[in-house]
């Protein structure tokens, strides 16, 4: 049972890597020709990757933040 598990998700990552890739491959072939082409910019603006998992927004910590939580994990 174990082994069929990890047999199932290895598939999983391998389709979703041959998918990363192949898309991956498409963003950069399309940019490229619209480059020669002329266009001013990207033509495809988000890879596959970005949008089926979107990087999470850094939380901007000021001076004061850091400062209470290094605090907070000396006291215990």
């Amino acid at each position: 049972m174990i082994e069929h598990c990890i047999s199932v998700f290895k598939n999983m990552q391998d389709e979703k890597a041959f998918r990363i890739y192949m898309t991956d491959v498409g963003y950069q072939l399309s940019n490229f020709i619209g480059k020669v082409y002329g266009a001013s910019g990207d033509l495809v603006k988000n890879r596959y990757c970005d949008i089926i998992q979107p990087a999470k927004p850094k939380k901007e910590e000021t001076a004061e933040d850091i400062i209470t939580r290094i605090r907070k994990k000396l006291k215990g």
